[in-house]
């Protein structure tokens, strides 16, 4: 991304994971960033036990355990690098599901906005690397929010709910299948700015997941309407 000034770059990031949603997922809610990362060219993924498993047979690893070699990891979740021409990102397989979703949607973040290709030029803005840094992070993290859960799908998608007794929250974790945090975060970002999805500027996006919001509100009508019933049976057994 182009840098004028050390400001968080929200919009731009919005704007390229909606992109990266029309050009490589396939339209269906929840969004898979397993099924996006494999129709990259060169993004290559290893969860930590298959990359550690790789390299054991290496003579500089040999005489470390799987666990060992896993341990010197430089986080517990996931990260990336690149090698040659290819971006690699590296998981832990052993999270939460909702957490690795996560954590491959922040790494392609990285990916897509270039952050690995930035040098002087874009630095220079910065007083410290620790504040080059926090803004990297914090550009990934609103990618993918925006990727894992595009708020102008969840408009429509709340079109059609919205009269299901249920928390936004609630509403969101069902929609994207992403963990609490995250649906708490992404709605409470709906809730504030839901002018900014209301407009035609995101039609195309729309457009692309029409039949899957469709597919969703209705699997959510119809599981409401079993719970219910289920609730009714219940209370049956004790009259």
């Amino acid at each position: 991304m182009f840098r004028k000034d050390k400001s968080i770059m929200y919009e731009d990031t919005q704007e390229i994971a909606y992109k990266v949603l029309r050009m490589y997922s396939d339209g269906q809610l929840p969004i898979d960033p397993f099924k996006i990362i494999s129709k990259i060219k060169n993004v290559k993924i290893f969860s930590y036990h298959d990359y550690a498993q790789s390299i054991k047979g290496k003579e500089e690893f040999k005489d470390f355990t799987i666990s060992e070699i896993i341990s010197t990891m430089p986080s517990k979740e996931g990260f990336s690098c690149c090698y040659g021409s290819d971006y690699v990102i590296f998981y832990n397989e052993k999270m939460p599901i909702a957490r690795i979703k996560w954590t491959l949607f922040h790494e392609m973040g990285h990916h897509f906005l270039e952050h690995l290709k930035e040098g002087y030029c874009q630095k220079r803005f910065f007083n410290n690397e620790k504040q080059y840094e926090d803004v990297l992070e914090k550009e990934a993290n609103n990618f993918a929010r925006h990727c894992s859960s595009p708020l102008p799908i969840a408009y429509h998608l709340y079109l059609k709910t919205f009269n299901i007794n249920k928390e936004l929250p609630e509403l969101f974790k069902y929609y994207f299948d992403m963990s609490e945090d995250t649906s708490e975060i992404c709605s409470k970002h709906f809730d504030k700015h839901l002018i900014h999805y209301i407009t035609d500027k995101h039609k195309f996006l729309v457009e692309f997941f029409k039949k899957s919001i469709g597919i969703t509100a209705r699997n959510l009508h119809l599981r409401m309407y079993i719970n219910q019933l289920n609730d009714f049976l219940e209370i049956l057994k004790y009259l």
